[in-house]
């Protein structure tokens, strides 16, 4: 009898350590992807995008691919980073901007991009907007992207990008 009761007591024991120990381990975090912080858009990385220069682009309008390198400090409300160039590694642009909550999985990324002096694309200023969103894997990504000229020298257009 006795020892029945000391083994149903460490069951109950490694039970309860089973239920409490699981309760409070973490999920484990993909390498690249940050935590969601409710309240916070924690967006810095890398992103892979392509950009559509609209129809009425002065300069001609083309289709073409990049590489986003994106900084922010503690999931702060400020971002910016620089546009690579995949095909040399080359940076073309840089930019600043906010990032501002807007849903449970999204945030607004808004922004100004400019040129690199010395590079093709030196005379360029644009305004930049989006809507990031995370998806089902957890990076974060947007459809919606807008890039204004605001110079008069460059194209205006669409671009959507995913993190790496």
């Amino acid at each position: 009898m006795r020892k029945m009761v000391v083994v149903t007591a460490m069951m109950a024991i490694l039970a309860v350590m089973l239920v409490v120990g699981t309760g409070f381990a973490k999920p484990p975090i993909q390498e690249g992807i940050q935590p969601l912080v409710p309240g916070k858009c924690c967006i810095a990385g890398k992103y892979k995008g392509i950009s559509v220069d609209d129809p009425a682009c002065p300069v001609g309008p083309k289709t073409g691919s990049f590489i986003m390198v994106l900084h922010q400090t503690d999931c702060g409300k400020k971002i910016n980073g620089e546009i690579i160039d995949p095909a040399d590694g080359k940076v073309k642009l840089t930019f600043v901007g906010t990032v501002t909550p807007v849903s449970r999985n999204c945030c607004r990324l808004e922004g100004q991009v400019k040129g690199v002096p010395g590079g093709p694309d030196a005379k360029c200023l644009h305004d930049f907007r989006a809507t990031l969103c995370r998806n089902k894997s957890g990076k974060w990504q947007t459809k919606d992207g807008v890039y204004k000229d605001l110079s008069g020298h460059c194209c205006s257009g669409t671009f959507r990008m995913e993190q790496m």
